[in-house]
C-alpha cells in the first residue's frame, strides 16, 4: 500500500513537470538574442515588449559570457526600446542607461550614450514627444 501511494505521488509529480514549458532561448547565445530582439524592435510592426525581453535575457546572457560589448548593446537598446513604450517606461530605461554607465563605462559607443542619458534623466524623453505633437 506504501509503495502504491509513492508510486502514486511520483507520478502526479512528473506530469506536473512535463506540463511546464521550458525557456525556449535557454539555448541560445547572447549574439542571438540581440538580433532577435533588433528584428522584434525594427519589423514592420514593431513588438517593443519582445524585444524588451529578448535584450533582458541577451544581457543577463552576455554577462555569464564575458561580453561587455553585447551586454551593453543589449542594455542600450533595451533602455531605448522602454522609452519607445506607450506609455513609456522611463523608469527601466534610466535603470538600463545607470547599469551601462556602472558595470560598461568604456564600450563604445554605448557608455557615452548612457552617460548623456543618465544626466538628462528622461527629460529628453519628454521633450522628444513634445516636439513631434508640436510638429503634427
Amino acid at each position: 500500500m506504501r509503495r502504491t501511494l509513492l508510486l502514486a505521488w511520483a507520478m502526479v509529480l512528473s506530469v506536473s513537470a512535463f506540463g511546464q514549458e521550458p525557456d525556449p532561448d535557454r539555448h541560445k547565445n547572447s549574439t542571438a538574442l540581440l538580433l532577435e530582439g533588433q528584428r522584434a524592435q525594427d519589423g514592420k510592426t514593431p513588438n517593443l515588449p519582445l524585444a524588451i525581453v529578448k535584450y533582458r535575457k541577451a544581457a543577463e546572457k552576455a554577462k555569464g559570457e564575458k561580453n561587455d560589448a553585447v551586454a551593453a548593446e543589449a542594455l542600450g537598446r533595451l533602455a531605448l526600446s522602454n522609452e519607445r513604450l506607450e506609455p513609456e517606461n522611463i523608469a527601466d530605461a534610466a535603470a538600463a542607461w545607470a547599469e551601462i554607465v556602472s558595470a560598461f563605462p568604456e564600450t563604445k559607443p554605448w557608455g557615452d550614450r548612457a552617460r548623456e542619458k543618465v544626466a538628462c534623466k528622461g527629460v529628453d524623453v519628454w521633450l522628444n514627444q513634445l516636439h513631434v505633437a508640436l510638429d503634427a
